[in-house]
């Protein structure tokens, strides 16, 4: 899984490191060349090592960029982990709430939850609920989206659809269209009215 990559992706970047230290300084152990690696990717440089040619300075000099990118983001992802796990435990018992199963009361509640995040502006059809409506609610619950997210969509949704029927057809295109055209225009409208003021003075 993921933690054993993280793990591996640690492993051979000291394992890389260890072993370019051993052959670029023939003069260290292999155990010491492990722990120039560690000190040199973790950034914590004792001290107690300098490269004593050439090619090694330049060797750890992209190596300890290289290999401080690498821990960190894979320390990173490890420390990630538990709360990942935490979030697809908390998805998994969203999707679970109703175990398959629904109820009068479960579906009111539900229809009432959208009203709450604004889903839907007011109960319509009492006793019923979308699809869409469940899909949005459901994603909400799991803080896949937020309530702004979906308020900034229908927004956009209300201004595309021009007669205001809940749907998006050919005629909300054509006169949405019609109306961007009329706003191009009117700049050019206004400098024409412009034109005609200053020569009639």
């Amino acid at each position: 899984g993921s933690l054993r990559a993280q793990i591996s992706t640690v492993a051979q970047t000291i394992v890389i490191g260890s072993v370019a230290f051993r052959y670029l300084e023939p003069d260290i152990s292999s155990i010491d060349a492990v722990y120039y690696s560690i000190v040199t990717v973790s950034t914590v440089g004792y001290g107690d090592y300098v490269p004593q040619t050439e090619t090694a300075e330049l060797f750890v000099a992209v190596y300890s960029l290289i290999g401080t990118v690498v821990l960190t983001r894979s320390l990173g992802a490890l420390a990630a982990l538990p709360l990942e796990r935490r979030r697809r435990i908390n998805q998994k018992r969203v999707l679970e709430q109703y175990g398959g199963e629904l109820d009068i009361d479960e579906l009111g509640d539900l229809q009432k939850s959208l009203v709450d995040i604004k889903i839907s502006k007011e109960v319509r059809n009492p006793g019923t609920c979308t699809s869409s409506e469940f899909a949005l609610a459901m994603l909400v619950r799991q803080d896949k989206c937020t309530v702004e997210d979906i308020e900034m969509t229908l927004e956009t949704f209300a201004k595309l659809d021009i007669d205001g029927s809940g749907e998006l057809d050919e005629d909300d295109v054509q006169r949405w269209m019609e109306e961007q055209k009329k706003k191009e225009d009117q700049p050019i409208n206004q400098t024409e009215k412009w034109v005609d003021q200053i020569g009639g003075w």
